[in-house]
């Protein structure tokens, strides 16, 4: 559903009209534009047997009311049956369109590891976040995305190590922004100094001009006399590099 809280309105959003086979479906992940003219969403449907369709990620157009798929290459071609998706996100202006699948949607996509993408929903265009240094396939998969509202910052978590150069030494997944078009991709949760960080991180999110990601952390290096043995909050601004704890007292 989508709640209108000027007018006071509710609109279900149906996604089950966009397959003749989906009886039910779970959608999850939503994303709004600026002006709440589009949404995204991943959306997992079912057969009338209760059997999973496939899931993808999905606009929809409030104006229109026709939802498109997201999760896509370039020439249109819809992600695989039973594709992972994950965490779809939208650009203010509903033009962009970042999720994570493991569906190699372009060339240079892996093709046993989740990958993230920005596709654009007026050329089709699709274009691969998590690429590796070299320009190879990343070597770990990618999970939770998101951009900023201009559509040309993107971050991710991403188990792989071959993203930036030199690549990672740590086995847990670390937070990354890469800048588009043809941006380098810079990590933000190493520890001080650039150590490794020994705890996962998650709940990331980006401001919408792009200058700031926060994220959570269970790593103890990311700052001096981390010692409360809990997960905390962090604030990176891009520009200046600068980090700060949220969750100090």
């Amino acid at each position: 559903y989508l709640r209108d809280r000027q007018k006071g309105t509710t609109t279900l959003i149906d996604f089950a009209a966009t397959s003749p086979a989906a009886a039910f479906y779970f959608p999850d992940s939503w994303g709004i534009s600026a002006d709440g003219a589009f949404l995204c969403a991943t959306v997992f449907l079912f057969d009338s047997m209760f059997e999973l369709i496939a899931p993808t990620a999905w606009r929809y157009d409030r104006t229109s009311g026709v939802a498109e798929i997201v999760a896509a290459d370039s020439a249109g071609t819809p992600t695989l049956l039973y594709s992972i998706i994950e965490y779809s996100a939208i650009s203010a202006d509903g033009r962009y369109v970042a999720f994570a699948s493991d569906a190699a949607l372009t060339p240079e996509a892996s093709l046993v590891n989740a990958n993230a993408y920005r596709k654009d929903m007026e050329t089709g265009d699709v274009v691969l976040i998590s690429v590796g240094a070299d320009g190879s396939a990343a070597n770990g998969s990618t999970d939770v995305v998101t951009i900023d509202g201009s559509g040309t910052v993107v971050a991710f978590r991403s188990s792989a190590t071959n993203l930036i150069d030199p690549p990672a030494t740590n086995t847990l997944p670390d937070v990354y922004v890469r800048t588009l078009p043809g941006g380098a991709t810079t990590r933000v949760s190493a520890g001080l100094g650039g150590v490794e960080a020994s705890g996962a991180v998650g709940s990331l999110s980006m401001s919408g001009n792009g200058r700031f990601v926060a994220f959570r952390s269970l790593g103890t290096e990311l700052f001096e006399g981390d010692t409360n043995g809990v997960s905390d909050m962090f604030r990176v601004d891009l520009v200046t590099g600068a980090r700060d704890v949220v969750t100090l007292a």
